[in-house]
């Protein structure tokens, strides 16, 4: 589920661009397994944030007032937990599916758990949100589930194969719509583990890794994810990635590339206005945070 988060995040800079409330110039995301049964919790990090003041410190202001939305500055893609159960809760008992029921158990257990602003080294005005998700097996199923849904529409339409990442051969590229036929989990958790199983050929791993190296756009949208990787396995038919914590629980972070779009206007704005403003956040201080909620 941490990855499955992971992967819409990176890719934010560019998606919530769109009808967003304010925009940023760097991102990391910090991943952590809580103990027992009691879900993940993700840490998101914006730095050097900017934007048109009024909407932007409103946008601000609803946030720190433990506005649930991801991405917190909202756009054309973002996801809004409030608004969904909302939704959710008003749909007539006989319209409710089968999972709807996992749907809601997910989404009341997603909260913002710590919010704030602060200054980073550089002096740009930075936020950050530590989200608790109690519940984090159903984004793994609903990943698992639409990824195989997808591979089969495609192979269902005759859809020819077209080299590109991932699948850099045909024989990779039947393998995936036939696994997925099957019903395959392309992400698992296994104890403390995030695995994720690619089945795909050695020759097509090599031309991942040879991409990687050689094409800026896939560093940036794809080599920041693999940047936290622990360990890969590539075998004849697949190629295994393992996301494992270090002793602190925590994974290693996601960064995305610093757009280099930072302006002061906002920050002499929210200096302008009440928004009270924080230390910047450790991980030493998000564990006593979540400890906290946990008495």
């Amino acid at each position: 589920m941490k990855l499955a988060i992971a992967l819409a995040l990176v890719a934010l800079p560019a998606l919530s661009s769109c009808s967003s409330s304010f925009g940023f110039s760097e991102m990391e995301i910090d991943l952590r397994s809580l103990p027992g049964k009691d879900g993940v919790a993700l840490l998101l990090v914006e730095r050097g944030i900017y934007g048109k003041r009024e909407v932007a410190v409103e946008a601000l202001r609803r946030m720190l007032e433990g506005q649930r939305m991801l991405p917190p500055e909202g756009g054309f893609i973002s996801f809004d937990f409030e608004k969904e159960q909302k939704e959710l809760a008003l749909k007539p008992s006989a319209s409710l599916k089968p999972e709807d029921g996992a749907y809601l158990d997910f989404l009341h257990g997603s909260r913002v758990q710590k919010t704030g602003l602060f200054l980073d080294e550089k002096g740009r005005l930075c936020l950050f949100q530590l989200w608790r998700f109690a519940k984090p097996e159903y984004v793994v199923d609903w990943f698992n589930r639409n990824t195989n849904k997808d591979l089969v529409e495609k192979g269902d339409r005759g859809q020819s194969f077209v080299p590109g990442f991932p699948y850099f051969d045909e024989v990779s590229w039947k393998r995936a719509i036939a696994r997925a036929r099957e019903g395959w989990s392309w992400i698992r958790l296994e104890d403390r583990e995030i695995l994720v199983d690619v089945p795909i050929t050695r020759e097509s791993a090599a031309e991942c890794l040879r991409g990687l190296l050689q094409q800026e756009d896939l560093r940036k949208s794809v080599g920041t994810l693999l940047g936290s990787v622990s360990s890969l396995d590539v075998e004849e038919d697949r190629t295994r990635i393992h996301f494992v914590p270090d002793a602190s629980g925590w994974y290693r972070p996601i960064r995305s590339p610093d757009e280099g779009k930072y302006q002061d206007g906002l920050l002499e704005a929210v200096k302008a206005s009440d928004l009270p403003m924080s230390p910047a956040p450790t991980l030493e201080a998000m564990d006593r945070a979540l400890r906290v909620s946990n008495r």
